[in-house]
């Protein structure tokens, strides 16, 4: 049977990553997960101000580059946050509990603000550095690929022989892959290619979940894609995911083969 599958991914240490893949960070140190930083201001229902904020630095700084990310992302809130910490712990030590609980609590709402900023900027760099991989994989793989850039996914058409695979890369990385062109179980072995060619670029993709659709044409995403845009499947798997409005132009595609470089042109 041929498979819809929504990958998530994980992603291994920046020194582990390919050289290509590396070189998209914007951001310096050590890799922290958008999904791990967002954990970190998950609410807090019980203690003082200042144990409040005592257990989300112990968040963070479990994190480790949390603080280097954070610095770099959101500059002078983070700051703040760290400076009014300083602040909060000087009067708890001088016996000022109210001032310290008074700092803690503007502290607390700093850092979350720092983080706040930084998530929109870690997910948009995971879902360049999930695009950057998969590309890198099925390229080499020997698939003729087309991409398809919008606001907030990417979509990626990759064929070979008489199979494709379609795969939808969304903000924070994770993937919404569909086959076409097999019968049977046929899809079972490029997905695993896939999978294996995505762990040597440095990217551990497991499967969240998975429909057999049975139809060799392709399964949910493909044909989403077929009914917005029937001729420019890449392009469709963009907008049936970002509607296009009067503001809002079609999404870049880009074909590219070993011999023919790369050409770009407006979708």
């Amino acid at each position: 049977m041929s498979e819809y599958n929504v990958l998530s991914v994980t992603y291994t240490l920046k020194r582990e990553l390919t050289a290509s893949v590396e070189s998209l960070f914007n951001l310096n140190g050590p890799w922290v997960g958008s999904s791990e930083l967002a954990a970190a201001i998950s609410h807090i229902s019980v203690g003082t101000p200042t144990d409040i904020l005592t257990e989300r630095w112990d968040r963070i700084n479990a994190l480790g580059g949390a603080s280097s990310v954070l610095t770099q992302a959101s500059g002078e809130t983070f700051a703040t946050a760290t400076e009014l910490t300083s602040l909060s712990r000087l009067a708890a030590d001088a016996g000022d509990q109210v001032q310290a609980s008074w700092l803690a609590h503007r502290a607390d709402s700093a850092l979350r603000a720092a983080v706040e900023t930084t998530l929109p900027i870690l997910r948009g760099e995971e879902r360049l550095l999930t695009v950057s991989a998969a590309t890198n994989a099925l390229t080499r793989l020997g698939y003729y690929l087309a991409t398809s850039a919008g606001d907030r996914c990417t979509g990626l058409l990759a064929e070979r022989d008489h199979h494709v695979i379609a795969v939808l890369v969304q903000e924070g990385g994770s993937m919404q892959v569909d086959n076409a062109g097999l019968s049977g179980g046929g899809c079972a072995v490029p997905m695993r290619e896939f999978q294996d060619a995505l762990r040597r670029e440095g990217l551990e993709a497991t499967v969240s979940s998975r429909a057999e659709h049975g139809d060799d044409r392709g399964g949910t995403l493909i044909r989403r894609a077929a009914a917005v845009s029937p001729d420019d499947l890449v392009s469709g798997l963009v907008l049936q995911q970002e509607r296009p409005t009067s503001a809002r132009r079609r999404p870049v595609t880009v074909i590219s083969t070993e011999s023919a470089g790369q050409r770009q042109s407006g979708a």
